[in-house]
């Protein structure tokens, strides 16, 4: 899963994967491990699978019903397919990010996407609205980067704070409130959150970072035209109002006789750089629009084709391009200044492209320049067809750097929330990507991640063992489903993400088994984010003695299709930690076939190896996603599982993550029954 062993410590440090496997800390509990590996603890079991059906996920359902959908990992990084996605390379669609991209995290550092994926959400979408930004449109659980300050009560009246931190002074006075309560002491004691996109109100701000990180490295042949100014204005006024000619090879910009001298400019550095060039009059309606192109070179029409076209033929500007004369250069071709009547109002700076990928890295550009940008955009309109056909995005800002309603502090450029709306679910296809980067949030406030999947992947494989064990006549009784963070609150790190071999050590060694139920002041009945509050400070003592007295007794690694097959048989499931990614979309079998990476752990709760579909093994994988993919189902699988094929699950189970459990000594060959009747 990782190249190299550095590789493989950020990962463990920064926890920016769901699971990861860490070679020494395997090492280390295989040799501690009376039964390290299944193929020799169960060797009693070898072939029993062969030709078989086994469903052991069936026997869990008794006691649990709504076993797969009805608790789900915290997810909450789901957006519409056209929602933009900033980047220091382009600005895509999230449909269209592809893992190994490159995007921008919360914190405004360059991060690499590693995860993709497509899926069906039961939540409600929420849109926010903003001063200053473009509509934030995500599901309900979403993770939001934001400050929040809840309403202002005045004479029983809820008062939304829409002010920055200096003009609510001024409102304060104004209202006469008592000196005590000034909610400017509230701006004062302000602290950024991670908030679910439901919890947000018109009093709260979303939050972007200031420091907003471009590339320092500028390509070897872009060296010399970015090295001189004017060739730096050349390339911005391009890229505001020129093109490429494919069929002559030649570059073209756009001017008028409006401003002559910028024409002129653009004429002496094509001089300059001994280009030869044309211009004239190209609209037969209009005496103002002009025209300059050069003649046919190769050179400067690929280095332009290449670096400032995406695959698509759209313009970008890639973030090594953003500087002043750059930005020049764009705002003469596509800018204008709006003057104020008022005296005591600043004259605002407007930007005005279809290109969205312009338009963000002007306003990454004035935000690092300490201005305060707003982003909107509209439908823009034909002129000669009347007809709307591509939307246009406008960014602009106080040339004073001044601004009414968004206010900066020494981090964040802080928006008000405008308005909140809720369109309810199901929603058949929201995205998520996953990047390196821990804070796990992208700029605009575009979501976080809990990656716990490694608890609920062992958590799910102990239950169904333990139900099959129960339906064998081998333990008491069901009393609940495992708890979830206790396992996950062993992780030993404070960032997101757990290796598999952790988790099997902190069932079987180190602590065992915490139920859904409550234990004194800790109420685990329901699903909750604290495990990722332990991850630091660890799992409570006095829960870790609770959970001791319910240790899982063996737990083996396996690594070939056989000993799966075999395990399932006998009513043995199976935690899978893997690198390995599923298409959202079942086959006609109930199949899902390899889409994407994960660094992802999920459970293994059936097998088929009867050859009624291929002459192989079928495994059946139940996802915590809850009902996020669709299609075709056999055998009465749960929601959110899907069946993969022999040569997809070698391919996970190579990747030694894959634990198996047993609440007695070794693993006994069992006769279980698959059927669905009632338990009493």
């Amino acid at each position: 899963m990782f190249k190299t062993p550095r590789d493989l410590l950020k990962a463990y440090k920064d926890g920016f994967v769901g699971s990861y496997c860490d070679p020494k800390e395997l090492d280390a509990l295989l040799g501690q491990l009376p039964h390290p590996l299944f193929g020799v603890a169960a060797y009693d079991l070898s072939g029993s699978g062969k030709g078989k059906l086994a469903l052991p996920f069936k026997n869990l359902v008794k006691f649990d019903p709504g076993f797969g959908p009805a608790e789900r990992q915290v997810q909450g990084d789901c957006r519409k397919k056209d929602a933009l996605i900033p980047s220091p390379d382009f600005v895509k669609k999230i449909q269209d990010i592809k893992i190994g991209d490159r995007v921008y995290a919360g914190d405004g550092k360059i991060t690499k996407v590693i995860s993709t994926m497509v899926k069906k959400s039961l939540n409600p979408m929420v849109k926010i609205y903003t001063k200053g930004g473009l509509p934030l449109e995500v599901t309900s659980d979403h993770k939001v980067l934001a400050y929040r300050f809840g309403g202002f009560v005045n004479n029983n009246t809820k008062w939304k704070r829409r002010y920055s931190p200096g003009s609510q002074n001024e409102v304060v006075k104004k209202l006469g409130l008592n000196t005590q309560h000034k909610s400017n002491t509230v701006f004062t004691a302000r602290k950024a959150e991670l908030v679910s996109a439901s919890e947000l109100t018109e009093a709260d701000y979303l939050l972007c970072p200031l420091n907003i990180e471009y590339d320092t490295k500028i390509p070897e042949d872009m060296l010399l035209f970015m090295g001189d100014k004017n060739c730096r204005w050349m390339i911005g006024l391009f890229l505001g109002d020129g093109h490429t000619k494919k069929s002559s090879k030649t570059l073209e910009w756009g001017c008028t006789t409006d401003e002559p001298e910028i024409e002129q400019r653009l004429c002496n550095t094509l001089d300059y750089l001994g280009i030869s060039w044309n211009s004239y009059f190209h609209c037969k309606t209009s005496k103002k629009a002009r025209k300059v192109y050069t003649h046919k070179i190769d050179i400067i029409y690929n280095l332009f084709r290449k670096y400032f076209y995406d695959e698509n033929g759209h313009k970008v500007l890639p973030s090594w391009a953003i500087n002043d004369d750059v930005v020049e250069g764009l705002i003469d071709a596509d800018g204008n200044v709006r003057k104020r009547r008022n005296k005591n109002q600043s004259d605002r700076q407007e930007f005005t492209n279809t290109s969205p990928s312009l338009v963000y890295g002007i306003r990454f550009w004035a935000i690092n320049n300490g201005f305060i940008p707003t982003l909107k955009s509209r439908q823009r309109t034909d002129k000669r067809t009347g007809k709307t056909n591509k939307i246009a995005y406008i960014v602009s800002w106080n040339l004073n750097k001044t601004s009414r309603n968004i206010w900066r502090d020494d981090e964040y450029l802080a928006m008000p929330i405008t308005k909140v709306e809720l369109e309810e679910g199901p929603h058949e296809e929201v995205y998520d990507i996953g990047v390196e980067n821990k804070t796990h949030t992208f700029i605009d406030g575009c979501g976080a991640v809990i990656k716990n999947c490694v608890s609920h992947a062992t958590r799910n494989a102990v239950d169904a063992t333990r139900s099959c064990e129960i339906i064998n006549g081998e333990r008491e009784e069901f009393v609940a489903r495992g708890a979830t963070e206790g396992i996950y609150g062993s992780r030993g790190h404070g960032g997101e993400g757990m290796t598999c071999s952790g988790a099997a050590k902190f069932v079987h060694q180190s602590g065992g088994i915490l139920l859904r139920k409550k234990y004194g002041e800790y109420d685990l009945s329901e699903y909750s984010a604290i495990g990722g509050k332990w991850g630091r400070s660890g799992v409570p003592k006095e829960l870790v003695q609770v959970a001791s007295k319910n240790k899982v007794k063996t737990i083996s690694l396996i690594n070939t299709i056989e000993q799966a097959r075999d395990a399932l048989a006998n009513g043995y499931a199976i935690s899978v930690c893997s690198g390995s990614g599923f298409s959202s979309r079942r086959d006609q079998y109930g199949i899902a076939s390899r889409s994407g990476g994960w660094n992802h752990a999920m459970a293994w709760i059936a097998m088929d190896d009867t050859h009624e579909i291929y002459k192989e093994t079928l495994f059946l994988v139940q996802n915590s996603w809850g009902v996020w993919n669709g299609g075709p189902k056999r055998h009465d699988q749960p929601e959110g599982s899907f069946w993969i094929r022999e040569r997809d699950a070698a391919e996970m189970l190579s990747q030694n993550g894959s634990w198996v459990f047993s609440d007695v000594d070794g693993f006994p060959p069992r006769k279980v029954s698959w059927t669905l009747d009632k338990v009493f």
